[in-house]
């Protein structure tokens, strides 16, 4: 078996055979991106007919307006040789928005085969003279309109232009947030896909969690060309931390899974990455945040619309119960039964998934999942006191599924309802009685008469019954939703965010608003994804064309009140009873309610009494209340342990406030409290940005704690290097135990420098001693050759496999096997040392 190793362009060969299980030495992740297939097109000819479908290329559509409305997600537009009218601003934008993909230069007579731009001339008129690069790129040329622009379309365009560059922060004041339509929702910021590293063509999905390493939140973009994952811990000024590259696709979805490492007393985060149109699953390395990110592995799961991991939180993706097995979901790829049926695989080995269960009955596009108990319960066939639903859309119909057992899936039920265009996703209300429906094709197709989120009532799993529909102002095609508390959030395609008050989930009632894309209003272009559960209470959304938008929600203003604890954290000793305090506040009419929950999180059930209950308000009432959390004893050294309580399902009308979660902390009795760095050593790039070093309180919780921290060089120099922050203290309440985070900016410069070095040190502690109070930082020589990673590479597919750290153990050889070597400044490279061990030991340079 040949092994290549590239380095900068170059090939080096060396011979390796019969590897078996190898273990190799070297270093460190970049992937690789091969073409997609496409989707099937449309078809525009100038002797065409504006009828039909236009997907066949004898019988193309006449104009590109027609095309665009036979388009479907995805589709290329395929445009012959000609002249070609837009008589309609809007027409322009959905070319460009992101949703299709249009492609000037082809030939009626060759059946469409290959543009060939520079031979057969595809002219479109009437378009403004500002859009002329863009559509230019894509194969056209543009003859300018001459006549001048009415007022509309001058506002149309300005709109448009700003709606694609980055800005915020901005309130909703008067209907409008800088060019964005919005009704109580402020823009926090807007990152403009001109501005990631990327320069991606489009954005597809979302999603997010705060890392418990670091108490600091992300936002993770899907791209059609990769993977972007941005720090939106300020939300007015979130920065891109890193981009992996992926597999071309306008459909890509990403979620997260977060795991306790008790042996090393730290979080590890996983992203998995889903590609449609010829890609695999692939898992991105999220441990070393909040420095940066890299690719791990590609898996073996070819070609799939999207995942889901069931039986974690959506805040952290940790896992949601001690006694319930998280599970990721891969949904619309090749299966044993049938093509796109769901597949489940097991975490327990995070990089290395392991199939668990294989449904039988299709193909299913998306998923959610939630446990159900009590009566609910009874419908998974009335074993135990609970069962883990996982509930399928699938085209036509949506499944509910029994997978408390993962070894013996059970199908409960399968639901359609009249008019069905395209079952696309859904979200439950967080007690799991009631089922928001997404159907995709419903406003398309006319088979309803403006848009139709769908409400099923799920008391009786076997029997799911339709009970409402909410209707929209207008046939605008709704996307995705997710509910956190008394919210239904939805990524309504040219609406934007839509946000539903469904405190009565059979009557939901918009009142929140902010258009991303406020050009155009129908199709398939605009906002794509929403994710609302980080505990900052921000919301995210991706735009297809608009990129990354934070929001703020202001919908939860309420008379009947919002429920929230007093404070972020609390904490205490083994053996205390904790009283964890929930406010009243902004309103006390009428008699609300909220349930919460104590869960575990690096602690376990044997550290506390997990509980669950619900706290009452009657009309005026504005006391505290108060959850009590027993800590449990025992004689183990341990260091201080973490777990959440949550509040969920208020009722009353009243709505969450933004402390919605707490953590609760656990020390050792009578164990003085530490402040530490994490680690004593981080190396960045100049063109980093900044660097951000993680500080944490350890020992015991109980008692305040603060200390302060000053900047040293060493051989980096302050304001020429590096940027010393400003009130250098750190503290920490009574109870609080959460990770905090320094933040310091680096200077980019054009000066050729060998590597530089600062320290940050920790020092006047008060309330706690100190350890590990040194930490270097190395900003590393610039244009100095260095392997920054190795790649396991998959010659027959031509993309990165795995990310081979030091030490690592291959099981699972790709057929056709090369190693890549990324390396940073590689033109100055001269040899990359390889050592393989196995059944056949090799040490090889490669120059």
């Amino acid at each position: 078996m040949a092994c290549v190793v590239s380095i900068g362009g170059r090939s080096a060969r060396l011979v390796a055979r019969s590897l078996g299980v190898a273990s190799v030495v070297a270093a460190v992740a970049a992937a690789i991106s091969a073409n997609g297939d496409d989707p099937v097109p449309v078809y525009v000819a100038e002797r065409g007919r504006d009828i039909g479908d236009c997907r066949l290329p004898v019988r193309p559509c006449r104009s590109i307006g027609y095309a665009l409305s036979q388009a479907r997600k995805g589709s290329e537009i395929r445009v012959a040789a000609g002249i070609y009218a837009i008589d309609d601003i809007e027409d322009v934008f959905r070319l460009l928005g992101g949703s299709v993909r249009p492609r000037g230069g082809y030939d009626r007579f060759d059946h469409f085969r290959t543009a060939v731009p520079a031979r057969r001339k595809t002219v479109i008129a009437g378009v403004p003279a500002e859009f002329r690069d863009q559509l230019r790129d894509l194969g056209f040329e543009v003859v300018a309109d001459p006549k001048p622009l009415d007022a509309d379309d001058r506002r149309a365009i300005e709109t448009y232009n700003a709606s694609r560059t980055s800005s915020g922060p901005v309130s909703c004041a008067n209907g409008t947030a800088d060019a964005h339509p919005c009704h109580k929702v402020d823009l926090l910021a807007r990152v403009a896909l001109a501005d990631m590293s990327a320069r991606p063509s489009g954005a597809n999905d979302i999603w997010g969690f705060k890392d418990l390493n670091t108490e600091r939140e992300y936002a993770l973009v899907g791209l059609r060309e990769g993977l972007a994952v941005f720090d939106v811990t300020d939300p007015t000024a979130p920065f891109e931390v890193g981009h992996v590259p992926g597999h071309p696709s306008i459909w890509r979805d990403v979620k997260v899974f977060q795991r306790y490492d008790a042996a090393a007393d730290r979080w590890r985060a996983y992203a998995y990455v889903g590609v449609d149109a010829g890609g695999r699953l692939s898992v991105v390395d999220l441990t070393g945040l909040p420095n940066r990110v890299r690719f791990a592995r590609r898996t073996t799961q070819a070609r799939l619309h999207n995942v889901f991991v069931s039986n974690v939180d959506y805040a952290f993706g940790a896992p949601a119960y001690e006694n319930g097995t998280p599970l990721l979901h891969v949904l619309g790829g090749p299966g044993r039964f049938s093509y796109g049926a769901f597949r489940s695989f097991g975490l327990a080995d995070p990089l290395h998934p392991d199939l668990a269960v294989e449904s039988w009955t299709g193909y299913s596009h998306d998923a959610v999942s939630f446990r159900a108990y009590g009566s609910q319960a009874l419908g998974c066939g009335g074993v135990g006191d609970y069962c883990d639903v996982l509930v399928d859309f699938n085209e036509d119909t949506f499944e509910a599924w029994d997978l408390t057992d993962p070894a013996n899936p059970k199908l409960v039920s399968s639901t359609t309802y009249p008019s069905v265009g395209y079952v696309h996703s859904g979200w439950l209300t967080e007690d799991g009685r009631y089922l928001f429906v997404h159907d995709e094709l419903d406003e398309i197709n006319r088979r309803v008469a403006n848009t139709s989120v769908r409400v099923f009532d799920m008391a009786d799993l076997a029997a799911p019954v339709h009970v409402a529909t909410w209707e929209g102002p207008n046939l605008a095609i709704e996307h995705n939703g997710a509910v956190r508390g008394n919210r239904h959030f939805l990524s309504h395609y040219g609406r934007g965010l839509v946000v539903l008050d469904v405190t009565e989930a059979t009557q939901p009632v918009e009142v929140g608003l902010f258009d991303t894309a406020p050009q155009s209003t129908l199709g398939f272009g605009g906002a794509w994804g929403v994710y609302p559960f980080l505990p900052s209470g921000n919301v995210l959304i991706s735009d297809q064309a608009g990129g990354l938008f934070v929001l703020r929600d202001r919908t939860r203003a309420s008379e009947y009140g919002r429920l929230a604890f007093v404070a972020d954290a609390f904490g205490g000793e083994e053996g205390d009873a904790v009283t964890v305090s929930v406010a009243r506040v902004d309103g006390t009419t009428g008699s609300v309610a909220v349930d919460y929950r104590v869960t575990s999180a690096s602690a376990d059930s044997g550290d506390f009494a997990s509980s669950t209950g619900t706290l009452e308000w009657s009309d005026g009432d504005a006391d505290e209340r108060a959850i009590a959390v027993q800590l449990t004893p025992d004689d183990e050294a341990e260091p201080i342990e973490r777990l959440h309580v949550w509040l969920a399902n208020p009722r009353g009308g009243a709505t969450l406030g933004e402390t919605n979660i707490a953590s609760v902390f656990v020390g050792d009795s009578g164990q003085g409290a530490a402040v530490g760095f994490a680690e004593t050593r981080i190396v960045v790039d100049e063109d980093a940005g900044r660097v951000i070093a993680t500080v944490q309180r350890r020992g015991n919780p109980v008692g305040a704690v603060s200390v302060r921290y000053d900047v040293y060089s060493v051989t980096a120099e302050s304001t020429t290097d590096y940027l010393v922050p400003q009130g250098r203290n750190l503290s920490w309440a009574a109870g609080d135990a959460r990770p905090q985070t320094i933040v310091i900016a680096l200077v980019e410069d054009d000066v050729a420098e060998s590597t530089e070095q600062f320290e940050i040190h920790l020092r006047s502690a008060v309330g706690a001693t100190l350890e590990d109070e040194r930490l270097a930082v190395d900003i590393r020589a610039d244009e100095v050759a260095l392997v920054e990673d190795l790649m396991l590479f998959d010659e027959g597919f031509g993309w990165d496999a795995e990310r081979l750290a030091r030490g690592t153990v291959l099981k699972h050889l790709p057929a056709r096997l090369n190693f890549r070597a990324a390396v940073r400044d590689a033109t100055d490279a001269k040899s990359v040392r390889l050592t393989l061990s196995g059944p056949v030991s090799a040490t090889r340079v490669v120059a």
